[in-house]
């Protein structure tokens, strides 16, 4: 996995600047064009959300842990999630619906 490059002048985007991206739009630095989330960036994101709530969802079911335990895993796994999204994210020239 890599980090997105911009669609019209090729530079990369740098980590932190996509780690706590919210929204559909990204503006190059460089070029100052707009760029947007794929949708197939969008429903793998959603994917990989789903995966981690029913995997800590099952892990909770399963292991008959104390509560302390639940929220320390939860966290983990919440950080986790958030230090990948950098890397799922792709860009194309104009906004596309998801479906």
């Amino acid at each position: 996995m890599r980090l997105p490059d911009c669609l019209f002048c090729g530079r990369s985007f740098r980590y932190k600047e996509l780690l706590f991206f919210m929204g559909s739009a990204k503006q190059c630095p460089r070029c100052k064009n707009r760029q947007y989330i794929s949708p197939d960036s969008r429903l793998r994101g959603a994917l990989y959300s789903f995966f981690f709530v029913v995997l800590f969802s099952l892990g909770a079911f399963f292991i008959n842990a104390s509560p302390s335990l639940y929220f320390i895993s939860g966290f983990f796994i919440l950080i986790g999630a958030i230090a990948a999204s950098p890397l799922l994210i792709r860009f194309t020239r104009k906004e596309e619906p998801l479906f």
